[in-house]
């Protein structure tokens, strides 16, 4: 296996993560809950539509990752903050 084929399963796995159903809030949920929710999510799919363009041979530069690690940063993600860092730099690798 080569370097680049395995940053391309090790994007691939991740975006797998963030892509997987996530479940919603319970109806007894606060509307401060649901809009956690809702940004946190938002944040994992615009993500994981990064993570599947570079692991179909899509490059950005960090002006364009930017916009979503703050994003990510600010709104929270299901991955942790080691994997989520793990992911902004496989994403910046050229």
């Amino acid at each position: 296996m080569t370097a680049d084929d395995d940053r391309q399963a090790r994007l691939r796995a991740l975006y797998a993560v963030l892509s997987a159903p996530e479940p919603s809030p319970s109806g007894q949920a606060s509307d401060e809950e649901w809009t956690r929710w809702m940004d946190r999510v938002g944040a994992d799919e615009a993500l994981a539509d990064v993570l599947h363009s570079a692991a179909h041979g899509a490059r950005f530069d960090a002006a364009e990752l930017a916009p979503h690690r703050e994003t990510s940063e600010r709104a929270g993600s299901r991955l942790d903050e080691a994997t989520l860092a793990a992911a902004f730099r496989l994403l910046e690798q050229r």
